[in-house]
């Protein structure tokens, strides 16, 4: 091991020099520590030097101290006496550490040298220490001290009672575990405070803070502290500080600064006079005299005025606050009556209360709390809460008043009363508004009720909301499903994602349902609103049972004025390819009753023979190319005839039949340039509803005929279908005008047609979209601007029937 100390030098040392083991065990300790201690070097060796000669309750720190990382140690301690471990406090030594390491750098060890520090170290208590704590304890706020080591521990060797109320911890506690304090403050002001507090340590500055706390009673609160530090011989250093609750009079900040320009100077004026009467007096009457500077300090930076009075009520002190408050200086009111800061009013005497309070005979008088009226020096009255503590000893009485301007707070008292009179006058109003308002909606013709989210519930509903939906009263309303009042699973999505909202809208049209089962059309109306003081939906109803049954029958009729247009055309073409036929077919008669009788006269020649042969072919041909042309549009309007006429379901091949629909509008085609192009997958097929999709796209190509281009303007319509997934998606586009988005908006309204006066009825694009979303199962939506055409994005189950 590497020896850094000679033991001829050390055992002659006039200095306690003690050698531990990495466990803290002695190897050695010189005379000089045996003749401090008593204890002999043959009883120690081997043993825990911790635990054999250590106070308890210095062990655990100074091993820690000792045995860890720390490469210089300088540390203060209480030692056992041999044979007086219970007489009184054993010997104080200060100990510097110099760890000892081998030649690899590893830690062997420690070496210890401790200084008899004893006598500096126990100075006597101040004989009037108990009144100073009687004095702090009447201070608002706590008086503390706060200790700081230079290994980081840190203790509070003295807190006020004031402590419990400023961080609800008890003085005893605080003094126990220094950490509770710290564990209190706002997680905001936490860097702050250990900030302040090291800087404050480094450069021995006064610290002074304001900061929040986080209390399990009355939560966050604002603090104001303020301390002078003290550098002690152990190195450690020493606040001297007072902390107070300023939450309610945090807006007064700004005049605490000019209090603290103030202060400075009054400190400089009470240093120099303590370090005067040092020199006349001894140690412990010097710091009595400090630790009453301190106090005073303490009380000029309450934000209160403190005035302290004797039993016949003579001003004895009065701290800078009251200065401020009152607007005397502190010589123009010493040894003065306290009668000359108070003022009366009509209802009370301040002056009697004062007195009352003086001449009471009741001992330990304590937070005897009043409000009254104070006079300044201009003359001015002001009303002010006085607490008034008393502190006695043998030779006197004194009180301690509290003196706190509640100005602010009366005037803000006197405006909280008049705003709560408007307060109820307002909702006095409101209640009548609100009964008018029950009266309007009860009295309406279109059902009313008033709704909340969260559980949806109603809570109002007027008369006709009720016989709207077969109920009696609301109760029996709410008590039925909400869900089962919509016949439709989109709708009641729609409503209730409404509701969560608490969003307005307007013109929705819902199939709903009654308690008894019947269902009946509603066009719905709703408005956000705050009901008794919450967000609610009204919402108004109006049957449209009948209007909606019109429509069912107009859209009827729609469908059959489509096929009776279709059978016209399909007649008028199926006209032609007949009419050829028939004449064919004559001509060829007329020619076999000539070649019949050339050849019962026996004139019949090869070349009459070859002649009628080729007539017959020809003829032949024709009269079988326009059967087969008739033929074909029979079965193609037989086939789309029966498919709008019926509502059966079956499969087929969805551009086969879109074929076939333009096969049976050709005669309406044909009057127009515009051509129509079929593309996309043949093998696409439908297990749906034939008819439903013919109606789909006879109106579109209808509506692109009508709407889409001027007279004697070619255009071109395109019908494309794919797969994706287990849908069908089938567009649908012309080049035509295209729409603007205003009409874009509407297109799919019932009743909506830019063609009134040229016959049309505005169902056309509500029937396509009826069909589309109702009957086919699918969804429709339409894209276009002025001048670019229109598109229909239309997308259909492949089998509606295993989807349903």
């Amino acid at each position: 091991m590497k020896q850094d100390y000679s033991p001829e030098v050390v055992s002659s040392a006039p200095v306690a020099v003690v050698h531990l083991d990495p466990d803290g065990r002695v190897d050695f300790v010189n005379p000089f520590f045996e003749k401090l201690t008593g204890l002999r070097s043959s009883d120690l060796c081997g043993t825990d030097w911790f635990d054999t000669c250590l106070f308890e309750e210095d062990r655990q720190r100074i091993r820690d101290l000792f045995l860890g990382e720390a490469t210089e140690i300088m540390a203060l301690t209480r030692m056992h006496v041999a044979g007086n471990e219970n007489g009184d406090d054993g010997v104080v030594v200060r100990w510097g550490v110099q760890p000892l390491v081998d030649d690899d750098g590893l830690k062997r060890g420690v070496l210890a040298v401790g200084l008899d520090v004893s006598e500096m170290e126990s100075p006597e208590e101040p004989e009037d220490a108990s009144l100073l704590q009687r004095l702090t304890d009447q201070v608002p706020g706590a008086v503390f001290q706060f200790q700081l080591y230079p290994d980081g521990r840190s203790r509070f060797p003295y807190v006020s009672r004031g402590i419990a109320e400023i961080y609800e911890v008890t003085p005893e506690a605080a003094a126990q575990d220094a950490s509770l304090l710290p564990e209190r403050l706002h997680p905001d002001d936490r860097k702050t405070m250990a900030k302040t507090i090291w800087q404050s340590a480094e450069t021995l500055s006064r610290w002074s803070l304001e900061y929040r706390v986080v209390l399990p009673v009355r939560g966050e609160r604002w603090l104001s502290g303020d301390a002078t530090p003290e550098k002690m011989p152990d190195g450690s250093v020493v606040w001297h500080g007072y902390i107070h609750d300023f939450t309610d009079r945090k807006n007064s900040q700004l005049e605490l600064e000019d209090l603290k320009n103030n202060l400075e100077q009054l400190v400089e004026e009470r240093t120099r006079e303590v370090e005067r009467e040092m020199n006349d007096k001894k140690k412990v009457e010097a710091k009595l005299l400090m630790t009453r500077e301190r106090t005073q300090l303490l009380v000029n930076s309450a934000a209160d005025g403190i005035v302290t009075l004797d039993r016949d009520g003579t001003i004895n002190s009065y701290n800078t606050m009251a200065e401020k408050m009152f607007g005397y200086s502190l010589f123009n009111v010493i040894g003065k009556h306290i009668s000359m800061l108070l003022g009366d009013d009509a209802n009370l005497d301040s002056n009697a209360f004062i007195q009352s309070v003086l001449d009471s005979e009741e001992e330990n008088i304590f937070g005897t709390t009043q409000e009254l009226f104070a006079r300044r020096k201009s003359g001015d009255v002001f009303p002010v809460e006085v607490a008034i503590s008393e502190l006695r000893d043998e030779e006197q009485v004194l009180f301690t008043a509290i003196i706190r301007d509640i100005s602010d707070r009366k005037a803000s008292d006197e405006k909280l009363k008049q705003a709560l009179s408007e307060l109820q006058s307002s909702q006095e109003k409101l209640k009548t508004s609100e009964a008018q308002l029950h009266k309007i909606l009860d009295t309406s013709s279109a059902g009313v009720t008033i709704l909340r989210s969260d559980p949806v519930r109603r809570i109002f509903a007027n008369k006709r909301f009720l016989e709207m939906f077969g109920a009696s009263s609301l109760e029996e309303l709410n008590a039925h499903d909400y869900r089962a009042t919509f016949v439709s699973e989109e709708d009641f999505l729609h409503s209730t994602a409404g509701l969560a909202k608490e969003t307005s809208y307007d013109r929705g049209i819902m199939e709903r349902r009654r308690i008894d089962g019947s269902t009946w059309w509603s066009l719905v109306d709703a408005l956000a609103i705050e009901f008794e003081g919450a967000p609610a939906l009204i919402i108004w109803y109006f049957d449209i049972s009948h209007q909606k049954q019109a429509e069912q029958e107009l859209v009827q009729v729609e469908k059959m004025a489509s096929l009776g247009g279709l059978v016209a055309g399909v007649a008028h073409e199926v006209n032609t390819p007949l009419g050829v036929s028939v004449t064919a077919a004559s001509y060829l008669e007329e020619k076999v009753a000539e070649i019949s009788a050339l050849m019962t006269s026996g004139a019949l020649r090869k070349k009459d023979l070859e002649s009628f042969l080729d007539t017959a072919k020809q003829s032949s041909a024709i009269i079988s190319t326009n059967l087969n042309t008739a033929s074909n549009l029979v079965r193609s309007f037989k086939q789309v005839a029966v498919d709008q006429s019926s509502e059966e379901m079956r499969s087929f091949q969805l551009l086969e039949y879109a074929d076939e629909v333009v096969q049976s509008l050709l005669p309406t085609l044909k009057r127009t340039s515009h051509k129509v192009e079929v593309d996309g997958d043949r093998a696409l097929t439908l297990n749906s509803y034939p008819g439903a999709v013919s109606q789909v796209l006879t109106n579109l190509i209808m509506n692109s005929l009508i709407h889409a281009y001027d007279d004697n303007e070619a255009g071109t319509l395109k019908i494309t279908a794919d797969r994706t997934g287990k849908t069908a998606v089938l567009r649908y586009s012309d080049d035509g005008k295209g729409i603007s988005k205003e009409i874009l908006s509407k297109i799919f309204d019932p009743f909506f047609t830019t063609k009134r006066g040229s016959g049309g009825s505005g169902l056309g694009m509500n029937i396509v979209y009826n069909l589309i979303t109702q009957k086919l199962g699918g969804t429709i939506s339409c894209e276009s601007e002025p001048g670019e055409g229109i598109i229909f994005n239309i997308t259909i189950p492949l089998d509606l029937e295993g989807d349903e």
